[in-house]
C-alpha cells in the first residue's frame, strides 16, 4: 500500500473518532496510530493487506482501543392501559352520554 492509502485509512478514522465525540490527545493519537499498526498487520496476515483490509480490521478493534461509553435510555412513555388515552365508557343501555 502506499502512503496516500494510509493517510486515508487515518483520515477515515480520526473523522470516525470526531464524530464520535471523542476528544483527541496526544495519548489518544498514539492509540490511534497504534490501531492502524495492529491492523495492517492483521489484515497482510489475512487478506493480502488491502485499503479495504485494513480499515476493517481498524474498524473490528476500534471498541477496544476507544470503548464507548454505555449510555442508559430512559423509557419512551409509560406503559399505555385501557383508559389512558382518554375516551370515556360507553352509556349503559338506555342512558345517554353525560348523564353520570
Amino acid at each position: 500500500m502506499d502512503d496516500m492509502a494510509f493517510q486515508d485509512i487515518f483520515n477515515r478514522l480520526y473523522g470516525y473518532l470526531m464524530e464520535s465525540g471523542v476528544a483527541m490527545t496526544s495519548n489518544r493519537f498514539r492509540q490511534l496510530l497504534q490501531l492502524i499498526d495492529d491492523a495492517i498487520a492483521s489484515a497482510s496476515q489475512e487478506e493480502g493487506g488491502t485499503m479495504n483490509a485494513v480499515l476493517d480490521a481498524a474498524m473490528d478493534r476500534m471498541q477496544v482501543y476507544f470503548p464507548a461509553p454505555q449510555i442508559a435510555v430512559a423509557e419512551v412513555s409509560p406503559a399505555l392501559m385501557r383508559g389512558s388515552i382518554g375516551y370515556a365508557r360507553a352509556p349503559a343501555a338506555g342512558e345517554r352520554r353525560g348523564s353520570r
